[in-house]
């Protein structure tokens, strides 16, 4: 007696439970972007960040040998 109310809530949950699984089968999402475009913008990204890197200190050694050439000892 006292468990029919508890049997009773536990079929309702699971009828609830059902209705909300889809019959349809599961698809694999499809790629926003393709493999090499991917791989375009990673290498993309490598070149920026290496430019960003050396081309000031480019800047400094060529401001240097300007401003401040070798004077020979002759």
């Amino acid at each position: 007696m006292g468990f029919s109310c508890y049997r009773n809530n536990f079929v309702d949950w699971k009828t609830k439970m059902s209705d909300l699984v889809t019959p349809s089968p599961v698809e694999l999402p499809k790629h926003i972007l393709d493999v090499w475009v991917i791989v375009l913008i990673i290498l993309a990204t490598i070149v920026v960040m290496t430019s960003l890197l050396l081309l000031p200190a480019a800047a400094v050694v060529m401001y240097r040998v300007r401003t401040h050439p070798i004077q020979s000892t002759r």
